[in-house]
């Protein structure tokens, strides 16, 4: 299959999973659907903007799943991007109550503390991310950090981290992009041109 048709495959699937989810909603009649196809409708929705029906649907996964702490993940990112930021808090309180262990918890949580502009407190959920992500996702782990430390001003910790996230993964763009700025901001010249060498 070539990527056009896979594309398109993919659209006619989630059109069709849309289109059942709004029958339900607008029928108010169960029906079932696999938990990554609630995931895939949510998104959706978030990816268009179309937020009300995102936690709509979030809601019906959570009615369908009670225990699912990746639908309470869900759940608070949505309430999030809507700035209902003390619901989106205590979606990730539930999803913690589930799952201690996932990891996209501690990223919203930073996330929230962030909008508050509590930089230290955000800086202890991606603290917490970074113990207990695989090691392939510590990369974006120590990009966000980067954010927070360059919120805090604290160029020289933000230039450690995106050193460290460029050595797990040394094409990693949003640690480039990052590092270019960081480098500029702090003129930390040759110390960019140094790591840039020694990757």
């Amino acid at each position: 299959m070539f990527k056009g048709e896979a594309w398109e495959q993919e659209g006619r699937e989630i059109r069709e999973l849309v289109s059942r989810f709004e029958r339900a909603i607008a029928e108010q009649a169960s029906a079932f659907f696999e938990e990554d196809d609630l995931e895939r409708i949510i998104e959706h929705y978030q990816d268009h903007h179309r937020l009300d029906l995102a936690l709509q649907a979030a809601e019906y996964a959570l009615e369908l799943n009670p225990y699912n702490a990746l639908f309470y993940v869900r759940h608070a990112d949505v309430l999030f991007e809507m700035r209902r930021f003390e619901e989106a808090w205590a979606s990730t309180e539930q999803a913690a109550a589930f799952d201690p262990s996932e990891v996209e918890i501690y990223y919203l949580r930073a996330d929230l503390h962030v909008q508050k502009e509590e930089f230290r407190e955000a800086l202890g959920c991606l603290e917490e991310a970074l113990m207990r992500a695989d090691a392939e996702d510590h990369d974006q782990i120590l990009v966000e950090m980067a954010e927070v430390y360059g919120d805090l001003a604290d160029f020289d910790r933000m230039f450690d981290s995106l050193r460290q996230a460029l050595e797990h993964n040394i094409h990693s763009e949003d640690a480039l992009q990052k590092l270019a700025y960081c480098v500029d901001i702090a003129e930390k010249y040759e110390e960019g041109i140094a790591l840039c060498q020694g990757l």
